[in-house]
């Protein structure tokens, strides 16, 4: 495992850019911003983080990079989409009270959701070589193209049913599909994961922040899963309240060889 790091500066701070282009970083130049990213194992990471840290400039993401044999040997991996197609409908949160069962809803720290109905978007995605997404403002649920939903339909997997998803007129979209998750694990994340807490001051609940590493979780919170893909009962993020979503090694060697995977993020679980 590696640690990347991205960072960016105004274009106008020159002896930055005298820098990276000295140590011969790879950058990306915008109209107004420079973008770089530096991984922790690079040869001129110690000198350029000193100098960067000198002038107060500061990752504005990090994330780990997993080997291949890490992730094949892992039992579970988290799983996730870089494309965000389309938001949600009704629009300025309506979908909150029409897609969801809000009973137990928070609207300080957002937990307390449950899916009732189908979600609604406003059109058919353009999936181009891409096979699962994501849809804006909905960061725990998995949309699925027609070939993606052929291969999950035909494979033995389990722990998930197929769900519709309609237009404004109410009409089912042909192209696109959501993997509903059907079970919750049971609370079992590490510490050692954790980077920061959120505690909600109106509801006492706590969300958390993960570290750029691996997921720890407890070993005995799996021990009785026969799912091949399953939700975490713990919820992530400051502003949002989103579960991660677990697959098994079966899972993910399958949208690997039917090469599904284009746009998709996976983390291994270190179970403990």
């Amino acid at each position: 495992m590696r640690i990347k790091y991205r960072y960016g500066f105004n274009n106008n701070e020159s002896d930055i850019a005298d820098f990276i282009i000295k140590q011969n970083i790879k950058h990306d130049k915008g109209a107004i911003i420079t973008v770089f990213e530096l991984l922790d194992d690079d040869e001129h990471f110690e000198i350029a983080l000193k100098f960067l840290e000198n002038h107060g400039i500061k990752p504005t993401i990090s994330e780990a990079v997993f080997s291949q044999k890490e992730m094949d040997e892992a039992q579970w991996l988290s799983i996730r989409s870089t494309w965000r197609h389309d938001y949600p409908q009704p629009k300025d949160r309506g979908y909150i009270f029409s897609t969801y069962d809000a009973t137990d809803y928070c609207d300080e720290c957002k937990k307390g959701l449950k899916q009732k109905e189908s979600f609604v978007i406003k059109k058919e995605p353009n999936w181009g070589p891409r096979n699962f997404l994501m849809i804006n403002l909905v960061h725990d649920e998995l949309f699925i193209s027609s070939q993606a939903e052929s291969v999950l339909r035909n494979s033995s997997l389990s722990g998930f049913s197929i769900y519709d998803v309609l237009n404004k007129s109410g009409n089912k979209l042909e192209r696109i599909k959501q993997i509903y998750v059907n079970s919750y694990l049971g609370n079992g994340l590490s510490n050692k994961s954790v980077c920061q807490e959120f505690v909600c001051s109106k509801c006492d609940y706590k969300k958390y922040i993960l570290k750029p590493d691996f997921i720890y979780y407890k070993k005995e919170v799996f021990a009785n899963v026969y799912e091949d893909i399953i939700k975490s009962n713990e919820k992530f993020g400051e502003i949002g309240c989103d579960s991660k979503i677990f697959i098994t090694q079966k899972f993910y060697k399958i949208i690997k060889t039917n090469k599904l995977d284009r746009g998709l993020v996976f983390e291994p679980v270190k179970l403990i």
